[in-house]
C-alpha cells in the first residue's frame, strides 16, 4: 500500500489504547486528513488518531511522537517499546 513512500518512520513514545489498536491494524501507517491540513490528526486503519510531540492530556487516540506537523504525507509510526495508556475504568473499544 505504501511501498512507493520512502522508508521514513517516527518512533512513538506513548500511545492511547485505541491508537495502538488502529496502528496495529494499519501496519503502523497514519494518513493525513486532507479536509484538515493544519490539524494534528490523521487516519490509521480508517480511525482518527491525534499525532504530536506532547499532548496536554492523555487520550485513547493519541500517538505521542516527535513528528513534523502538519502531516503532508503518510507516515509510518514504530510502536515497539511505547507506553500504552488507557483511561482508568474504561473497557477497550
Amino acid at each position: 500500500m505504501h511501498a512507493e513512500l520512502a522508508a521514513t518512520a517516527v518512533r512513538a513514545s506513548a500511545l492511547g489504547d485505541r491508537a495502538a489498536r488502529l496502528l496495529g491494524a494499519s501496519g503502523g501507517w497514519v494518513e493525513p486528513l486532507p479536509e484538515f491540513p493544519d490539524a494534528p490528526y490523521g487516519l490509521a486503519a480508517g480511525g482518527l488518531v491525534w499525532v504530536g510531540p506532547a499532548p496536554r492530556v492523555a487520550h485513547p487516540r493519541m500517538v505521542q511522537a516527535h513528528i513534523r506537523l502538519p502531516l503532508s504525507s503518510a507516515v509510518r509510526v514504530e510502536t515497539g517499546g511505547a507506553r500504552i495508556w488507557r483511561a482508568a475504568g474504561c473497557r477497550p473499544a
